[in-house]
């Protein structure tokens, strides 16, 4: 894995929008397992398509599907109120006082809001960390479920969701939304485990997939 993550960062992506990257295996936490038994930590399979390590992707989305343990643990289920909605309407209240009323002309500040500086210019510059997508099966600590005859709960609900909504012009943070929905709802009838899915993130921008112009492929059905 990681002599192909070597080449993959050698290569010059400058005609490029996105690098993709999954892996399907074994897992612990923070890792994945290799064919020697060995593991391979999570952070050095970003570390090789970061901005330092791989120039031609800086600013470009850098996204890694990982389906795989990340511990022992099963993930537990809960009842949901009867009398209370599934998503609640959630209002959201800054930390400071309402801006009506404010004079918006502060020091450092332009009537516009922006921030004004003494330097002619700068140079633009972004984290070295930016711009990645770490969409893991489930989450820490917990197991991932895969059924023996049809696959792993969230590569099937990952493949489903992408067929389905990228021609319905969708982003993919809203995709993997669904799939988290998705997944967190599938049971097996002879075990009682669940999983919960668990993307994280630093994009700076939303990541939308072209509309293929023929029909989407079609897929098995999943569990």
């Amino acid at each position: 894995m990681l002599s192909a993550m070597e080449k993959l960062a050698s290569r010059d992506h400058s005609g490029m929008d996105c690098v993709a990257c999954v892996v399907l295996s074994h897992g612990q936490e923070g890792g994945v397992y290799g064919v020697d038994g060995g593991v391979v930590l999570l952070e050095k399979l970003k570390w090789y398509v970061n901005g330092e390590q791989c120039r031609s992707l800086i600013g470009k989305p850098k996204l890694f599907f990982i389906q795989a343990c990340q511990g022992t643990e099963e993930e537990k289920a809960v009842l949901v109120p009867a009398d209370g909605p599934v998503n609640p309407e959630v209002h959201t209240q800054t930390d400071g006082p309402s801006s009506t009323g404010v004079n918006s002309q502060t020091d450092g500040l332009s009537s516009s809001g922006e921030i004004r500086s003494d330097v002619a210019s700068a140079i633009v510059s972004i984290p070295i960390t930016a711009d990645f997508l770490i969409s893991m099966s489930t989450t820490p600590s917990h197991v991932s479920v895969r059924d023996r005859k049809k696959g792993t709960w969230f590569i099937q609900s990952l493949c489903e969701n992408l067929v389905h909504m990228v021609r319905r012009n969708k982003d993919l943070l809203s995709i993997l939304t669904e799939v988290n929905n998705d997944v967190s709802k599938k049971t097996d009838p002879d075990s009682s485990p669940r999983q919960m899915p668990q993307p994280i993130h630093t994009l700076r921008m939303g990541v939308f997939f072209p509309v293929p112009e023929e029909l989407p492929p079609s897929l098995p059905t999943s569990l």
